[in-house]
Order: structure tokens, then sequence, then C-alpha cells
């Protein structure tokens, strides 16, 4: 694969977040004049049947426009991607150890480090209420070469230098 011009975006029908999700794949696939193939899922049986029903070459990636499909199957969309040769990213990097191309996200143990922070302060006396609000400042970027190479996918060197962690 040289170039993505199909994505098969998978849109969850039970989650509020889906619709903010689509709409963004939708106007960020036609700037970039990709088509993206959106099926519908809500549980297990849905994921399966859709990329049950995929024919080979019909899809060149997948993407997941549902937060539901990142919390409750994670492991099974990873398995079926990877069984089917199709890349995938994620926001975790548990998910590239265990098979998905590449995530980019929040680094959770600094997001930690940064909540006690917070609970440090609140008993030494600080309101809650007076606290500021913060946005994470440290995301990570983490790329499987493992599964780029069995996706017959080359990662560009400046990608590679750019990345926290690598997987082998």
């Amino acid at each position: 694969m040289t170039h993505l011009r199909r994505l098969l975006t998978l849109v969850g029908t039970d989650d509020a977040a889906a619709t903010v999700m689509r709409a963004e794949v939708r106007k960020t696939s036609a700037t970039l004049g990709i088509e993206s193939i959106e099926r519908e899922v809500r549980t297990q049986a849905d994921v399966e049947r859709v990329f049950g029903s995929l024919k080979p070459g019909e899809v060149d990636a997948v993407f997941m426009a549902t937060l539901n499909l990142y919390t409750n199957f994670p492991s099974l969309i990873v398995r079926l991607t990877s069984q089917m040769r199709l890349p995938i990213v994620f926001h975790r990097k548990e998910w590239v150890v265990r098979g998905a191309l590449l995530s980019y996200g929040v680094n959770f143990r600094a997001q930690g480090e940064e909540a006690a922070r917070y609970v440090d302060k609140i008993f030494k006396g600080s309101k809650p209420a007076d606290l500021p609000i913060e946005q994470p400042t440290k995301l990570e970027l983490v790329i499987n070469l493992k599964a780029a190479k069995a996706l017959g996918l080359a990662i560009p060197q400046s990608l590679l230098l750019r990345a926290d962690q690598i997987v082998q």
C-alpha cells in the first residue's frame, strides 16, 4: 500500500461522540481525497460482521470514530485488522504493543503524576475550585515496526526520529 485511498470508518450507533467524530472524518477525508467507507457497529457481532464482509483490497486502513469501540473491543479489532493486514491507529500505546501500527495520545504516566500534584495541593489546603483546569502537556508517539513490516509499510525516518517509543 503506497497511498491511503479508502478508509473503513467504524461508527458507534450508541456513542454520543460518534456524531462529531463522523463529521470530522468526513470533512478530513474529503480534504485529503480519501473515501471514508462508514459502517455502523455497536456489538462484537457487528464488528465481526463488518470485518467478515470485507473483500481483499476493499479498504486500505481502519479508523474507529467511536469511543465505545476503543473501550469495549480493542483486542478484537487489533486481531481482525492484523489478520486482514490493515493498519489501525490507537490513542494508547498498550494497543501498539499488542499489534496496532501506531498510537498518538496522552502520556498516561505524566497525566497520573500531574493528578498526584493536584491531590498534594488539595491535601495541603488548596480548594479544588481554585486550582486551574489543565490540558495534558505530554503526548506520545509509539510506532510498531513489526506491524509496519507485516503490512509492507516503510515508516519514514523523520517519523521514527519523532517517536517516543518504537516497538520492535
